[in-house]
């Protein structure tokens, strides 16, 4: 906020061309390609992350600190315990692998 100047409004904003605030909300399609400028901008291509990337590493994140499944389902507005889940079992892939010491 004090970067930007903003005392009221929204704190995420969408942004004209040049990179000034809008003043409003920052919307759901801003955010695919907010995260592909960002992606790209640190080096890695940009056709292998999404916006969907954000939801699935918190889901990741979230599971791998012991976060309880109803208050992940909370924040992701998961309709599904069954695909939270998927985003879990991927967490616990290599958890006592036999090839854990090199992994």
């Amino acid at each position: 906020m004090a970067l930007t100047g903003t005392t009221e409004g929204p704190l995420f904003q969408s942004l004209w061309r040049g990179g000034r605030l809008r003043g409003r909300r920052l919307h759901h399609s801003d955010i695919p390609r907010l995260v592909k400028h960002y992606v790209e901008a640190i080096g890695l291509d940009p056709a292998e992350y999404s916006g969907h990337s954000l939801r699935a590493g918190f889901v990741t994140s979230a599971a791998v600190h012991g976060a309880r499944l109803d208050k992940i389902m909370e924040v992701t507005r998961h309709s599904s315990a069954e695909m939270v889940l998927r985003y879990i079992r991927q967490v616990e892939a290599f958890d006592d692998h036999a090839g854990a010491a090199f992994l």
